[in-house]
């Protein structure tokens, strides 16, 4: 006879009940999220990627490495976003219709 899968055989057990006694309280969480650090983000940095980007010609990767250079641990990927979010939807609109929406690897 063939075995069950696992995880139809968990979708067959009774769900499991949390008690208060298990659920962390909300309180002691929110003070645990206030002590997490700050988590760097490329938008903080979108003027200098916008002033790298049009100004100086840079590609995505040059910005990445430039700000890496400065201690800023970003890599291309997350530069391109942060750049695309930016845009307004008009200027997202008028790259598709030109074929000229950037790549992140350039």
């Amino acid at each position: 006879m063939k075995a069950k899968h696992p995880k139809k055989a968990l979708a067959n057990t009774e769900p499991q009940i949390q008690t208060s006694a298990q659920v962390p309280n909300p309180t002691d969480l929110v003070e645990q999220a206030k002590k997490e650090p700050r988590i760097v983000a490329a938008r903080d940095y979108i003027e200098t990627i916008n002033i790298l980007r049009h100004q100086k010609s840079f590609s995505f990767r040059e910005i990445a490495n430039w700000l890496n250079a400065r201690g800023v641990p970003l890599d291309n990927n997350e530069v391109y976003r942060a750049y695309m979010a930016d845009l307004n939807w008009q200027e997202k609109r008028e790259l598709e219709n030109d074929g000229k929406v950037p790549d992140p690897e350039d």
